[in-house]
C-alpha cells in the first residue's frame, strides 16, 4: 500500500506542477489575446479544456490521498487536528481550498462557453482562472512538498 501511496503521492506532485504552468500560460496567453482582439477559436477551447482536466484529476488524486493514505486517520481526530497548524492545512484548509479553486475553473469554464464574443471569453477566464491560481499558490504545502 505504501508503493501506491508513494505513486500517488508522485503524480500528485508532477500534475501540480502541470497545472500551475497551464494556468499562467492560459492566464497570460488570453490576457495579450483579448488586448489584441484575437478571435476565440477551437485552440483556445482546447486550452480551457486542458486546465479543466489538468484540475480535476488533481483533485482526484489529491481526495485519493486525503481518504485513502495516512492522513485519513486525521478524521477520528479532528479535535488534535485544529489545534496543529500543518495537520490543519493538510486535512482541512488545503483540500477546501483546491475545491474551490477546481470549483472556480470549472464555472468561468461554463461561463466562458455561454459568452457570444471572444472579449468576455477571455476575461471570464482570466477572472476565474486567476483567482483559481492565486487560491492554488496560496494553500500549497510549499515547505513540505520533498517531505
Amino acid at each position: 500500500m505504501e508503493s501506491l501511496f508513494s505513486t500517488f503521492r508522485t503524480a500528485h506532485y508532477f500534475l501540480m506542477v502541470a497545472l500551475l504552468v497551464f494556468l499562467i500560460f492560459t492566464i497570460g496567453k488570453f490576457a495579450f489575446k483579448k488586448s489584441d482582439g484575437s478571435p476565440f477559436g477551437a485552440m483556445e477551447d482546447k486550452t480551457t479544456l486542458l486546465v479543466f482536466i489538468l484540475s480535476h484529476i488533481q483533485l482526484l488524486l489529491g481526495l485519493f490521498l486525503l481518504f485513502v493514505g495516512p492522513m485519513s486517520n486525521n478524521f477520528a481526530h479532528m479535535g488534535d487536528v485544529m489545534k496543529d497548524s500543518y495537520l490543519r492545512m493538510m486535512t482541512v484548509e488545503h483540500p477546501l481550498t483546491m475545491i474551490i479553486g477546481v470549483t472556480l475553473i470549472t464555472i468561468g469554464r461554463i461561463k466562458m462557453k455561454k459568452k457570444p464574443e471572444a472579449a468576455d471569453k477571455y476575461k471570464t477566464i482570466i477572472i476565474f482562472y486567476s483567482i483559481a491560481l492565486v487560491l492554488f499558490l496560496s494553500r500549497i504545502p510549499w515547505s513540505h512538498l520533498n517531505g
